[in-house]
């Protein structure tokens, strides 16, 4: 913790000290950007919800450490318009500062932590060398298909392509609504092409998405830029203020359990690309143990700002 308070013209002012990490990325400018406050307990829903519309990034993540629990934290996530459930980048973005930072206990090469969020209590792994991570791999809440879309036209027409460029070749889809701790229009495009024609209507895109009562759209192709990659993907959230956003661990869950539960990846291994029509490439690996159908989403992210911040 660390907050002072002290006398402005007659007025009590807070400092509180913040980090920026970019997750899902190794590399400076790239990945998607959180902003972590770590063990300011004292501050109000209020605040923090005007603390996370402040720094306009697409999530802030406030960070309880648990006293009585090693390596347990309660996690909270807003984006500038209203709390969420669960934040994959801004999960691996805390972590990253919290082991970075000496709150995580241990030298294993795999430190197992808990974060106790709005979606459930999930298990994060650390996978370090010598002080240094080299994956982060969080745990998504149990996959789900909420809803299957039989109606693509209209999608389509607010996402900006033609209703031909929907779908993959090789099979017969449909959007899906599908949650791992969030949820999200699973939607399919046949090329990197489309993919990056995309033009959505956010006025249109947002009034669809609370109408179908999910966070957002996550397009993706089958087509990449790396080999070695699973999907090439965007994603788009205006309803909770995220027009487009560079790297989404959720989604990535979400997808994973798609491209599995309509037999389009026999793999239990994904990589998914993301960020590069943003120019903020970002890599997203998932896991899904096929034992138990749980979902693992992770990769990397480095910490770039501490500042304070004055409220």
């Amino acid at each position: 913790m660390f907050h002072v308070k002290h006398f402005i013209k007659g007025r009590v002012v807070m400092e509180l000290k913040i980090f920026y990490a970019e997750a899902f990325t190794d590399k400076v400018f790239c990945g998607n950007t959180a902003a972590i406050v770590i063990n300011e307990k004292h501050l109000t829903d209020e605040e923090m919800q005007k603390i996370a519309a402040e720094l306009k990034l697409s999530e802030t993540a406030f960070v309880m450490e648990m006293p009585d629990k090693a390596n347990t934290f309660e996690v909270r996530f807003f984006t500038p318009l209203q709390e969420v459930d669960l934040c994959g980048h801004a999960t691996i973005a805390a972590f990253t500062v919290l082991f970075n930072n000496g709150y995580i206990k241990g030298k294993s090469s795999c430190l197992k932590c808990k974060q106790i969020t709005k979606a459930g209590i999930l298990d994060v792994d650390i996978y370090q060398k010598d002080g240094e991570i080299q994956r982060i791999m969080m745990l998504q809440g149990e996959g789900k298909i909420i809803k299957t879309l039989n109606e693509t036209e209209e999608l389509c027409n607010i996402l900006g392509i033609d209703k031909e460029e929907f779908g993959i070749y090789s099979h017969k889809l449909k959007p899906q609504i599908i949650t791992t701790g969030l949820k999200d229009i699973i939607f399919p495009v046949v090329n990197l092409q489309a993919l990056k024609k995309l033009t959505p209507n956010m006025g249109r895109l947002k009034s669809y998405c609370k109408i179908m009562d999910v966070i957002g759209v996550h397009v993706f192709t089958l087509e990449t830029l790396n080999k070695e990659a699973t999907a090439h993907c965007r994603n788009f959230a205006p309803l909770v203020g995220i027009n487009e956003e560079a790297a989404t661990g959720t989604s990535s869950g979400g997808l994973a359990y798609y491209l599995i539960e309509n037999s389009i990846i026999l793999s239990d291994k994904f990589i998914f690309e993301q960020g590069h029509f943003m120019n903020r490439p970002s890599i997203i690996h998932a896991y899904i143990n096929k034992s138990n159908s749980r979902i693992y989403v992770g990769g990397v992210a480095r910490e770039f700002i501490t500042g304070v911040l004055s409220i």
